[in-house]
């Protein structure tokens, strides 16, 4: 490295001049530098100096901007202005054709002309002001006759057929006779009600309805014919009571003859000991047998007896329930034709008066009402026909109301017909002076178009005198303008003349600038260039004495420090070769002589040679096989552990699924080499975490931790092992 350093600094010291050469050179560049300077600043003087003259020329122009665009523009207004010259002459022209006679009038004559017919003009509007205020008048009078023509049309009154009303009043006398007619025949028509008395008869005749329905719905018709008193109904109830109390009297009887018949025929099984003993044992000491014959005899001959005694108990409880339902049906079927009767009493006496006439309600109507037929009930007790006959009534009193109402509109018909009559013959004559008015001021309005026709013709005429004052005006303005525009743009090209004199010595001068700067900055850089080789003369120099000093204790560290020759070497030959020579003993165990592997060091590279027998060569391991590289890894590892137990002795191998890479032939291979290694090294215990099943063909001590798959009552598959910690039995413990 410091013979690299050497060979750089005198290369670059050889690149340069010698330090006296460089001081010299630098004092030279100086002189030219400021000479160069000195040309630049004159020429800079010589550039300002005329564009002072070119602003004042700028300034004498009037020009704001950019030059070409100003008279660009100028250039465009003079050729707008000839053209608007040109046109104002051709209009000029025109104005004249139509009125040639006064093309050769002075302005003068032209505005006597103007004024002469502004005199006329007002004279004429004089005129149509007293026709218009005439003929204002006339309108104002038509529009107070034609007001008064509205007036009169609006009072007509609209006429009705008074042939059709008599037909109507008719009709309407002819349906009042027939409708009273047809009340004479109902039986209700000289009831009279209000109207909230039939809607309440309408309500009572269906909540009757409903009551009746809703018993017959409910309740037997046998039942419903019988008529009991209060005192009869009373009797029923006290012997429902009576019943209900021989029932639960009875029921808890039966209950407890059958938890005494459930206790006999619990001890049935006492008769299966005596159907199991010999027909020969004659010995009745046994406490069983004792048991059994009591059984037999005292208990189990009681249960027909039990059994019977219940049923007829059953029997006459269903009877008596039986009976019960019966009464409840009596009892419910009177509560209800007296709570009906109640009803009849209370709520539909109204409807029952007016619909039974000369009848006692009571109980016994009641139970007559709720044993009718339901069809001959609901056409009894209808309210229809007096509803009809209230209705006809309404009838009769709405169309005595038309007839008063149309006999009052045809006498106010006939009235209006004869008011009418005088109203169209004042319209006739309003009329008549409504078309009057209308002749005058169509007159007015003639005279009127007559004045303003003259009128029109004097202002075709004034408006040909202000055309021709006009356009005159326009050509000699525009010819003004034009020779302005032209006189100012003539003075801008001259002065534009000299600015691009001026600009054009500029742009020789900036080049003279520029051409004396670029000759200035590579005399800068030049000396730059100098001044940085002075600095690399001078460093390089300091750096080259002190490299001087140390190289001799470089070269001795250099040398030891030689991956072929020095320590490097050593420690791969007494080290790493000794691990190659133990990893390629146990792959011999798996491949035998036809796989082998070699170290390759050098300066900056680690490779693990592969030889193969069949002649393959691989530059390192990493271009193997995945199994190959997994069994190099393993037997690396064995090989490191053989090597560091040369000085230390261990009796004791860990190893945390060392095997985990390998594949299942690859295992079995990792088990050989295992034992091997293990017996060259004299080790007396070896721990292996490990999801290798093939261990299970081993005679091995188990540690068995949660959730583990292993079956220890499989004793073939326990033979030659031995569990050494369960964690099972921890749990097992902690339960118990």
């Amino acid at each position: 490295m410091l013979n690299n350093s050497i060979k750089v600094i005198n290369t670059q010291l050889d690149k340069l001049d010698d330090k006296e050469i460089l001081l010299e050179q630098k004092a030279q560049i100086q002189g030219n530098i400021e000479a160069t300077t000195c040309l630049i600043n004159t020429v800079r003087d010589l550039i300002q100096r005329n564009n002072f003259n070119i602003e004042k020329l700028q300034e004498e122009s009037d020009v704001n901007g950019d030059y070409n665009l100003y008279m660009k523009q100028l250039e465009q207004s003079i050729k707008t202005l000839q053209v608007n010259l040109e046109t104002a002459k051709n209009i000029h022209s025109t104005v004249i054709k139509r009125g040639p006679a006064l093309a050769d009038f002075t302005d003068e004559q032209l505005v006597e002309y103007r004024q002469k017919y502004d005199l006329q003009n007002n004279t004429f509007m004089s005129e149509i002001k007293h026709e218009t205020e005439k003929r204002d008048n006339a309108k104002a009078q038509l529009v107070t006759v034609n007001n008064k023509l509205v007036r009169l049309h609006n009072s007509l009154s609209d006429e009705v057929d008074l042939s059709l009303i008599e037909n109507q009043i008719g009709q309407i006398q002819q349906s009042i006779t027939d409708t009273k007619e047809k009340l004479s025949k109902n039986q209700y028509a000289e009831l009279v009600l209000t109207d909230h008395q039939y809607t309440q008869l309408q309500i009572i005749s269906g909540n009757i309805m409903t009551a009746i329905e809703t018993f017959k719905a409910s309740t037997s018709p046998d039942l419903a014919e019988e008529v009991l008193t209060e005192g009869q109904v009373n009797e029923l109830i006290a012997t429902y009571n009576e019943n209900t109390g021989h029932i639960v009297t009875l029921n808890e009887k039966i209950g407890m003859l059958n938890t005494e018949l459930t206790k006999i025929q619990s001890n049935e099984y006492l008769l299966e000991t005596l159907e199991k003993r010999p027909a020969n044992c004659k010995i009745d000491t046994c406490p069983f047998i004792v048991r059994a014959v009591n059984y037999k005899t005292n208990d189990y001959s009681r249960i027909d007896g039990i059994a019977s005694e219940m049923k007829d108990l059953e029997i006459t409880v269903s009877n008596m329930t039986n009976n019960n339902e019966v009464l409840v049906a009596r009892i419910t079927t009177q509560q209800a034709i007296q709570k009906f009767y109640k009803t009849i009493e209370l709520q539909f006496e109204p409807l029952i008066n007016i619909l039974y006439k000369n009848v006692t309600i009571d109980k016994a109507f009641a139970q007559k009402l709720l044993t009718t037929d339901i069809s001959i009930l609901a056409k009894k007790l209808s309210v229809d026909e007096v509803v009809q006959a209230n209705s006809i009534r309404k009838d009769i009193t709405m169309l005595e109301l038309k007839l008063e109402s149309l006999e009052s509109h045809y006498s106010t018909a006939k009235q209006k017909q004869e008011v009418n009559e005088g109203i169209r013959k004042d319209i006739e004559a309003v009329t008549k002076e409504v078309n009057d008015f209308k002749v005058h001021i169509s007159e007015f309005d003639g005279i009127i178009n007559e004045i303003n026709g003259k009128i029109d013709k004097n202002n075709l005429r004034i408006s040909l005198i202000d055309s021709i004052v006009t356009s005159k005006k326009d050509v000699a303005n525009y010819t003004s303008q034009l020779n302005e525009k032209m006189d100012d743009y003539n003075n801008k090209v001259a002065n534009y003349q000299q600015i691009l004199q001026l600009q054009d010595e500029n742009k020789d001068l900036e080049g003279k600038k520029n051409m004396h700067g670029i000759t200035l900055r590579q005399q800068e850089e030049f000396l730059k260039k100098v001044d940085k080789d002075l600095v690399i003369v001078e460093d390089c120099s300091e750096r080259l004495a002190n490299i001087n000093k140390k190289y001799d204790n470089v070269k001795l560290v250099q040398k030891a420090l030689d991956p072929k020759k020095g320590i490097p070497l050593f420690f791969i030959d007494n080290y790493l070769k000794d691990i190659a020579v133990k990893a390629n003993e146990l792959l011999a165990v798996a491949y035998g002589d036809s796989f082998k592997i070699k170290f390759d060091i050098n300066a900056s590279d680690f490779f693990i040679n592969v030889f193969k027998s069949d002649g393959t060569f691989l530059p390192d391991i990493s271009e193997a096989s995945q199994g190959e590289i997994s069994l190099t890894t393993v037997s690396l590892s064995l090989g490191m552990i053989e090597r560091i137990m040369t000085n230390t002795k261990f009796n004791i191998l860990y190893l945390d699924e060392v095997d985990s890479t390998l594949s299942t032939k690859n295992r079995r291979l990792f088990i050989s080499l295992l034992e091997t290694q293990l017996q060259k090294l004299g080790i007396e215990q070896v721990f292996i975490i490990s999801h290798n099943n093939e261990f299970e063909a081993h005679p091995i001590n188990m540690i068995l931790l949660k959730e583990n798959s292993v079956d220890v009552e499989d004793a073939e598959f326990m033979a030659g092992k031995k569990v050494v910690f369960n964690y099972s039995d921890i749990k097992t413990k902690q339960l118990a």
